[in-house]
């Protein structure tokens, strides 16, 4: 009987590990596969292909929670690629817009 309880925690060991490397390597793959063709410019939170004062009102609107995320172009708001629009990115397109980076 243990050797039955062995084996059954055994074969769920080897399902869990099997699982977790599943999860690594589809990120792996989601990171080599990536559009890195980015169809926007980075800062232009709405998207009129220039990065200026009114990217940072929207911003600023979206961070103070008055926009939700389809209101923007999240992923050009965005800036430092942490996942996140928070201030962080702001600073850096207020940066942007005043020529500093």
């Amino acid at each position: 009987m243990k050797n039955w309880k062995k084996c059954l925690a055994l074969v769920f060991a080897v399902i869990l590990c099997s699982l977790s490397a599943i999860t690594v390597f589809a990120e792996i793959d989601n990171f080599i596969n990536a559009d890195w063709d980015k169809d926007y410019e980075s800062g232009d939170v709405n998207g009129d292909g220039t990065v200026n004062s009114d990217d940072i009102l929207l911003i600023r609107k979206y961070i103070a929670g008055l926009m939700g995320d389809a209101d923007i172009e999240y992923d050009a708001a965005d800036v430092n690629l942490d996942s996140i629009v928070n201030s962080d990115d702001l600073l850096i397109i207020r940066k942007m817009v005043a020529g500093l980076v």
